[in-house]
């Protein structure tokens, strides 16, 4: 079915992203406490400072947007989020249950929301069986009736917010400075030596940015000979990635083609499409998000790049690689015999590209 609700990539956020949502029928999101700047109950022009992160996390909100939209908004309990993920808290899910439970104030008054936000592998990955003091925790209100276990789409169709919020532009859950954590050396980092920094973020973003707008246009002119809308179609690709059978791809691509396509032209108009599709790939969070641009989730973004860059020399388009890796340079890593991106291209993201070539010519 059509979804309701979407969580946003690191809840990264602002006015013009929240516009998106809603102008594709998303009716709400969640987002950090520390997120939301202020709020007023619906019909007063009276607004409470809430930036220090003291917004009730326990009800809805109604955010109006610039367009005359509107989109909802749950903010989820903070401190209780941190304990799951860097605490002891799955280590028994009663106490996990009664942590939930006991913020709810008494009397209650009305419908309130005990809700939490972690990464999935926080379950098992992180804190080994975790997964299982989660469905404890589940097992144990229901049982002992602490509380009604609900989805947000349910928890707001019974509980319609009795107050708006203006959010914190440009803000995230994992960057205290904002979303600078993918595009500078803000200064949030995991476990790097103490003389590193992360000035190769800059480099690297600007780069991928550089070859997003290389691509865009060749994108564009190359699909305006068979499509009267080339982001449309752009768009409409998730269906075949989603579902890559021959009956999608035809329903969703080729049947929306100004002619009848050769096959010659159906294996360029797929290559633009996976183009794009890996262009989108390239700006993968986590490419960011560590210490080093020699670590995996980097290495893996500048492959994404490097397969983008390869299907633009095969669609006609110029080799853009010599450029990408002259700017690429830039990005210092903090490993000196890793140098810098164009190294850790030549050493870890070549040597996969050939093998896929052998793998295609054979």
């Amino acid at each position: 079915r059509k979804p309701e609700g979407m969580w946003l990539p690191e809840t990264a956020v602002n006015l013009d992203t929240l516009e998106v949502l809603a102008e594709h029928g998303i009716t709400f999101t969640i987002l950090a406490p520390n997120q939301a700047q202020a709020v007023a109950r619906i019909g007063s022009s009276k607004w409470g400072d809430v930036a220090d992160g003291t917004i009730d996390t326990q009800l809805s909100y109604l955010c109006r947007l610039p367009s005359g939209k509107e989109i909802n908004v749950f903010f989820y309990n903070g401190h209780i989020s941190n304990e799951v993920a860097f605490g002891q808290m799955l280590e028994n899910g009663v106490d996990f249950a009664k942590s939930l439970t006991k913020q709810y104030p008494k009397p209650l008054g009305r419908s309130r929301l005990a809700h939490i936000a972690n990464d999935g592998e926080t379950y098992g990955h992180h804190h080994a069986f975790g997964n299982m003091a989660l469905a404890y925790m589940l097992h144990y209100i229901e049982t002992n009736h602490l509380a009604k276990v609900t989805i947000y789409s349910e928890f707001l169709a019974k509980n319609p917010p009795e107050f708006e919020v203006k959010i914190i532009e440009d803000t995230s859950w994992s960057c205290f400075h904002g979303i600078e954590r993918w595009k500078a050396n803000c200064g949030c980092h995991l476990d790097g030596e103490k003389e590193w920094n992360q000035e190769w973020r800059k480099h690297l973003r600007e780069t991928l940015d550089w070859l997003r707008d290389q691509l865009a246009p060749f994108y564009e002119q190359s699909m305006a000979v068979y499509y009267d809308n080339p982001w449309q179609i752009r768009n409409s690709y998730i269906n075949v990635v989603l579902n890559p059978s021959g009956e999608n791809l035809a329903n969703f691509v080729w049947s929306a083609a100004r002619q009848e396509l050769s096959d010659r032209d159906k294996n360029k108009v797929r290559s633009l499409l996976e183009m794009q599709h890996y262009a989108m790939l390239m700006y993968t969070s986590c490419g960011w998000f560590f210490d080093d641009i020699s670590g995996l989730e980097s290495q893996q973004i500048l492959q994404y790049a490097a397969r983008a860059i390869q299907l633009a020399k095969e669609t006609g388009g110029n080799d853009l690689e010599g450029d990408f890796l002259g700017r690429l340079a830039d990005a210092q890593s903090n490993i000196p015999k890793m140098e810098n991106g164009r190294t850790i291209y030549n050493l870890f993201v070549r040597p996969s590209m050939n093998v896929a070539e052998q793998k295609n010519n054979v």
